[in-house]
């Protein structure tokens, strides 16, 4: 060993040496500024300090289906755990309540169990019995609540401080406030919205005509969600002038209306100021283009869907980046008309994180700009090659997901220049890249430890034991775009178990 490596060698020993003195406080502290649990998830990979310390930092869990076979480990993972969400679990809520109640977490104050279809009764009282300190709980957008499921969440949680039964199927305000007021001693706070409407989705309902929905519109002053998709007789100026009486909407769905133009997106983005949302896929939005002396900055909306629009072109996209400058996510897949216009988005709108721009016409697509907020592309069929997936990695490098299907210029020279310099890489799809060698995956799995899935190229062929070394190594490897994930992969934690937690 020569004398620089020595000494290199012992000042980063001394370095680890000095850093096991602070205190976990100290670390605690810092980790805290990490909003975001996929920087969590970072820390928890240097050693198994920090993966102790940033497990009890963890305080919310939401348990999906898909989380189910893991639970009992994540729950003895995460022994600080504040709240709890069940809203996106679709199977029995008493067992799944009975599991968790079997469990330790002594700080458990918060649970949700919105959008069921009814209070599991059963498993409620072994659960309250366990954590009888509970001090949230959510049941709004519930199918079935009665005076009755009240009665039984003032028994079994006297110290409720806050109740969410917004947005009921049946809704009886006076009978409920009435058992509020009775049952709960310590309420603070009550969310007892749904009985002004708030949201109104007809998608594809066709026994009405503008003349009902404008009626309605009127009296309803505080719509925030309105889904009128496939709507027969929508056009462009019956979406103007309903877009007049919406000016309290922040979600819109007018998708697979294809009367609708340009003119209807912009008047949208034109009179409802608190817009965040709008989908307007398989619509009409590029046929008729609107007078720029018309067009008004909205600095609210964020997610855009204009997907297989076939009208659309570089000229409209360019309008709607001048007045979205605050977009996060834009979905331009299949419009085969746009190309510079998605570079422009890229340009004009800087907290742009999500771009689907899957099967755009663009035959090259460079970026010669920083982008330093997108972390997820897809630039599926786009006929680029290596010099431009090299550009889009040294512009775009934090990348966290970039999809790459039936990208047939390619090669592994243009992946290994996105697997270098993105890297926060975790997901990268190469599926039907005919040029790409096969065997650049098991570089990509040694080389940057932060991937998590790969969908491989053609003539890859996974052996079991290939598999069994890329799980070890945190990441999932598969040849078909639909199966991602592995039943196998839950026997190897902690690592892998963040691939299903942070996907």
């Amino acid at each position: 060993m020569s004398m620089s490596s020595s000494s290199s060698s012992s000042d980063s020993e001394s370095e680890y040496s000095n850093l096991q003195h602070i205190p976990d406080e100290c670390w605690e502290s810092v980790f805290k500024y990490l909003s975001d649990p996929l920087d969590h998830e970072s820390l928890s990979l240097v050693s198994s300090h920090f993966l102790s310390l940033t497990n009890r930092l963890r305080t919310s869990l939401t348990v999906s289906d898909h989380v189910l076979p893991f639970l009992p480990a994540l729950l003895c993972r995460f022994p600080n755990l504040t709240s709890i969400n069940l809203t996106h679990h679709t199977g029995d809520l008493n067992e799944l309540l009975s599991q968790i109640a079997s469990s330790h977490l002594p700080s458990l104050r918060s649970l949700d169990l919105s959008h069921q279809p009814a209070l599991p009764s059963i498993a409620l009282r072994h659960f309250s019995r366990k954590f009888p300190a509970l001090k949230s709980l959510n049941c709004s957008f519930m199918d079935s609540l009665t005076d009755k499921d009240l009665n039984l969440i003032a028994e079994c949680f006297p110290n409720l401080e806050e109740i969410d039964i917004s947005y009921p199927r049946i809704a009886d305000a006076e009978s409920r406030v009435k058992a509020l007021a009775s049952g709960f001693k310590k309420l603070r706070k009550v969310n007892l919205s749904g009985l002004p409407l708030r949201k109104l989705s007809l998608p594809g309902c066709f026994q009405y005509g503008y003349g009902g929905i404008s009626s309605l519109l009127r009296n309803c002053n505080n719509l925030q969600h309105l889904d009128l998709q496939c709507t027969e007789f929508l056009d462009d100026r019956c979406v103007i002038e309903l877009s007049m009486l919406l000016g309290n909407l922040n979600f819109v769905n007018l998708s697979e209306n294809s009367n609708l133009s340009d003119s209807s997106l912009f008047a949208i983005i034109r009179n409802c100021p608190l817009i965040t949302e709008i989908r307007m896929e398989r619509a009409g939005v590029g046929k008729q283009k609107v007078e720029k002396d018309c067009l008004v900055v909205n600095s609210h909306l964020k997610f855009l869907y204009l997907t297989r629009n076939s009208y659309l072109d570089d000229e409209s996209v360019e309008m709607i980046a001048s007045v979205c400058p605050n977009l996060e996510t834009m979905d331009l897949s299949y419009c085969e008309r746009v190309s510079e216009g998605a570079v422009e988005v890229l340009r004009k709108c800087c907290k742009i994180r999500h771009m689907n721009l899957a099967r755009l016409g663009s035959e090259l697509f460079r970026i010669d700009f920083e982008i330093p907020t997108l972390c997820s592309l897809n630039l599926s069929w786009l006929r680029i090659g290596d010099e431009e997936l090299s550009l889009i990695s040294k512009r775009c490098h934090r990348l966290k997901e970039l999809k790459l299907d039936f990208c047939q210029k390619i090669t592994a020279n243009g992946v290994n220049q996105v697997v270098e310099n993105c890297k926060q890489l975790r997901v990268i799809s190469l599926f039907s890249c005919e040029k790409v060698a096969a065997d650049v995956v098991a570089w990509m799995v040694f080389t940057r430890r932060s991937l998590r899935k790969i969908i491989a190229p053609p003539r890859f062929h996974l052996t079991e034991g290939q598999r069994d070394l890329f799980l070890r190594h945190g990441c999932i490897v598969s040849s078909d775009l639909t199966n991602v994930t592995d039943s196998s992969a839950r026997n190897y934690e902690p690592e892998l178990l963040e691939a299903f937690l942070f996907p």
